[in-house]
């Protein structure tokens, strides 16, 4: 399992969309939803044009997945998105045996909010704070157990190539 992280409009859902270059064939509600694609990866959630990923799945459903995870078939699984970007979540996978491997889209502070206010986001300030915490937080707790730094700073096809790179390695 791949896992993307990062702050708010920093390109996650960009990148994986990009990485993932695929049409969907199905989209499973049970039991919990998530996205086949034609080439074989199995995304966690579906995609939205913003807070796509795990981000649409509901907030209680956290239990859901890592249940459904234990049992899941073969394939390669990926999730994005600040729902399940946790430590009890990231811990029960790897219990699960899924061999998870964690990716930071590393953008400043300034440029993610810039990107937001961009978009037409209005994020309450303690939200969009709360939400850098957390990730430098994860950055911090994963940063000497194999995450992977990606420069969110460059072009999104780059980002995405890079992306693509690690997740069919």
């Amino acid at each position: 399992m791949f896992y993307v992280i990062g702050y708010p409009a920093s390109g996650k859902t960009t990148a994986l969309t990009n990485a993932i270059n695929s049409r969907v064939s199905c989209l499973h509600l049970k039991p919990f939803k998530h996205t086949h694609y034609e080439n074989g990866f199995i995304q966690i959630g579906a995609e939205r044009n913003y807070f796509g990923g795990t981000d649409s799945l509901a907030l209680n459903a956290q239990p859901k997945v890592i249940e459904g995870l234990s049992s899941a078939t073969d394939g390669v699984y990926l999730g994005e998105g600040d729902r399940l970007a946790n430590i009890k979540f990231f811990t029960a996978v790897s219990e699960a045996g899924l061999g998870l491997q964690i990716i930071n889209i590393d953008v400043p502070e300034i440029e993610a909010e810039y990107r937001a206010y961009r978009r037409g986001h209005q994020f309450n300030p303690r939200w969009f704070k709360g939400r850098l915490t957390k990730i430098k937080n994860l950055v911090r707790f994963y940063g000497d157990k194999g995450l992977i730094q990606l420069d969110g700073k460059l072009p999104p096809d780059k980002v995405a190539t890079a992306l693509k790179e690690i997740i069919s390695a």
